[in-house]
């Protein structure tokens, strides 16, 4: 996913430092710049800043997306890879931690589901 956005990350930061760098000059020369060249510099700079800002905008939301589409395929992969371990173990009823109480560890899938998860990714991953 890195290699996705490594692209738009990188012209982000170009264009930060576009913008960066005209902020200096008008810091720096407007004493000795006309009244004009002040005006269309600063001009400049609003208006690359808002592009700026909704590029960086655009690029949190693609990648919060991207995000939760990864993170939803791992959901259902791990779904699935619950479901059959139950199977295979002969399991009645499988809970989430945060719906139990109390449960004796020799009822655990959670190395077994781990295993298996780490064995898919290796698989996956040739």
């Amino acid at each position: 996913m890195e290699e996705e956005f490594s692209r738009r990350n990188k012209e982000l930061i170009d264009q930060q430092k576009q913008l960066k760098k005209l902020e200096d000059k008008l810091a720096l020369d407007s004493a000795i710049m006309s009244d004009t060249e002040v005006r269309h510099l600063e001009s400049d700079i609003r208006s690359r800043r808002r592009s700026l800002n909704n590029f960086r905008e655009e690029f949190r939301e693609d990648r919060n997306l991207r995000n939760n589409e990864e993170l939803n395929k791992l959901l259902r992969k791990f779904s699935e890879v619950v479901i059959q371990v139950g199977k295979e173990e002969s399991v009645d009823l499988i809970l989430n931690q945060e719906s139990v109480i109390y449960f004796n560890s020799r009822i655990d899938l959670t190395g077994t589901v781990l295993e298996k998860m780490k064995s898919i990714h290796k698989a996956s991953t040739k």
